[in-house]
């Protein structure tokens, strides 16, 4: 197999590439098209990607076209891929035409016959604190049945890239079999279906390795073109074609030209996700999960292991000769011992009517109890963060910012942290409900006192931050119908006035306009805002005065 060797000259500076980030490209971001078996080097001699035109048998690929269409079953839409989507994800809208508390795509006519789905595994991440199998594993029928493409797609990796793929595979070597699609160099596939995925560049693979893609193809269209406009080229794969690329290199797609319904083009991405690695065994990770908590590192064995280093010499057969075993899915052993907790302790809801709740400020007494339950099973996780985070931030001495304890006779079943500050605000830090109470309205009561102790203490407003999908966001925009002021990254920031306000049923009865009262708010909290617009980020959801950044959060 004779392959042409292109040597690019054309290298955009960097703040030229910058500027084409989340951009959608088409034929002006290119000024030539590979649709050769070709490699292609980088001005600085580096590979920046090679294409094996039809090294796939036909057979494998119909195959493989049946079933990982399937596979991406998820809509772009709603969804969390910001920058691949080319926009920023905003609140969803419910049925009823209102902002809810989900952020996700917006509902772009684009992106409506576009959808995406993963194959095989996934590190551990802040909303899953432990390394996973996805829903499609190795041993889906849909992607058993796609194995042979698979292991034939890392054939080709392994002969026409072998420096990368022997880098790979020491790292596929060193990881647990579990989280392995085994016989290959890989540990996940991601899957799109009909998408034109905005200028992006891949983070989370390994670097050491190299970006391998496919395409499999149906029906009649034009376009699809992968580009990458920092070196003015665009490549052209198809069915039976195997692109290797250097994917943290910004790339995206040119437009997909054709009638919707009479085509359908599916991609793949194999990689090796770089952090799998430090995975351990399916019951490492379970018992990993169970015993973090919140602000704790998620791979806190992480410095101690050794670099690897990556050796050309390095045998890559040896994790082909794994033999195949069934996969453990970590979930099924954390659903398990969900329920036999659930089991001991079903009966709190039960066994104790709500009208012996107690609410009271904490003593010097109770701070041992309380940082015992914060770590125990029955917490939520955003509770197993407040004795470190208050440790560093507060203290016990004033009462003034002591949080309130809910108990039920002598057990603690939630609490509140509200930080009562000097220039008329209640900053909420922490509210957190047992999870086997949380259809007993503890959190609505908790959030009352909270008000309650502000008047008390000449509070005004009433600030928080909720992260985007989080419980917290959910109570405070779809419960109680607040929308943020601003968000930043994947917080969201509350800012609101409690003049004339004592109970929940009376923030769902304010308008907008009373609720909010933006002209209120203080110069000092003004300045804040205005300075982490400029520097950090921040934007406005809500019309803010004496901030031109700001916008109407209805638009």
């Amino acid at each position: 197999m004779n392959f042409r060797t292109i040597q690019l000259t054309t290298e955009l500076p960097a703040n030229v590439t910058k500027g084409f980030q989340e951009k959608l490209l088409d034929g002006r971001d290119y000024d030539f098209c590979v649709d050769e078996n070709a490699l292609v080097l980088k001005p600085n001699g580096e590979p920046l990607l090679k294409l094996v035109k039809s090294t796939l048998p036909l057979s494998v690929c119909e195959l493989a076209w049946k079933n990982f269409r399937r596979v991406a079953k998820s809509p772009i839409i709603g969804g969390s891929r910001g920058t691949a989507a080319g926009t920023a994800l905003k609140p969803a809208r419910k049925q009823d035409g209102t902002l809810g508390a989900m952020y996700g795509v917006p509902d772009l006519p684009r992106l409506r016959d576009s959808s995406s789905g993963v194959i095989g595994f996934l590190d551990r991440s802040v909303r899953d604190p432990y390394c996973r199998q996805t829903a499609f594993g190795p041993n889906h029928p849909l992607v058993l049945a796609g194995l042979p493409f698979v292991r034939a797609v890392d054939a080709v990796f392994r002969e026409h890239m072998p420096d990368r793929y022997c880098a790979q595979m020491q790292c596929v070597t060193a990881t647990a079999p579990e989280f392995v699609i085994r016989g290959t160099a890989f540990t996940t596939i991601t899957v799109n279906r009909n998408w034109q995925t905005a200028a992006h560049a891949d983070k989370g693979d390994l670097r050491e390795g190299f970006g391998v893609l496919t395409c499999l193809c149906a029906g009649n269209f034009n376009g699809g073109e992968l580009v990458f406009p920092k070196y003015r080229v665009a490549v052209q794969f198809r069915s039976q074609d195997v692109l290797l690329a250097d994917v943290h290199e910004l790339h995206g797609n040119a437009p997909i030209l054709g009638t919707p319904g009479e085509y359908e083009r599916v991609s793949c991405v194999f990689y090796y996700r770089r952090n799998m690695i430090h995975c351990g065994s399916a019951a490492d990770e379970l018992a990993f999960a169970r015993s973090r908590r919140l602000g704790d590192s998620l791979y806190p064995d992480q410095a101690s292991r050794p670099p690897h280093v990556i050796s050309q010499s390095a045998e890559p057969s040896l994790a082909l000769e794994v033999e195949a075993q069934p996969t453990p899915n970590p979930l099924d052993g954390a659903n398990t011992a969900k329920k036999d907790f659930v089991a001991d302790t079903e009966s709190l809801g039960n066994a104790v009517p709500l009208q012996e709740l107690e609410l009271r400020v904490a003593t010097l007494e109770d701070r041992e109890k309380l940082e015992s339950w914060c770590s125990g099973p029955t917490c939520p996780k955003i509770g197993r963060e407040f004795p470190f985070m208050w440790r560093r931030y507060h203290n016990w001495t004033s009462e003034r910012n002591r949080p309130t304890i809910a108990w039920i006779g002598d057990r603690i079943i939630g609490f509140h942290a509200t930080s009562y500050m000097k220039f008329g605000y209640c900053n909420l830090l922490y509210v957190a409900v047992d999870i086997q109470a949380k259809r007993m309205g503890v959190g609505k009561k908790l959030i009352e006192n909270s008000l309650q102790r502000g008047h008390a203490l000449g509070m005004t407003r009433w600030t928080n931050k909720s992260h985007k999908g989080s419980d917290g966001e959910s109570f405070f925009s779809r419960h109680l119908g607040i929308y943020p002021v601003a968000q930043k990254g994947n917080e969201v920031i509350y800012d609101w006035s409690i003049k004339d306000i004592h109970t929940c049923d009376e923030i769902k009865a304010r308008v907008e306009s009373d609720l909010y009262r933006l002209d209120e708010i203080p110069a000092r909290k003004l300045s804040t805002y205005a300075k982490a617009v400029r520097e950090s980020g921040l934007e406005l959801l809500l019309q803010v005065p004496n901030i031109p950044d700001s916008r109407n959060f209805k638009e």
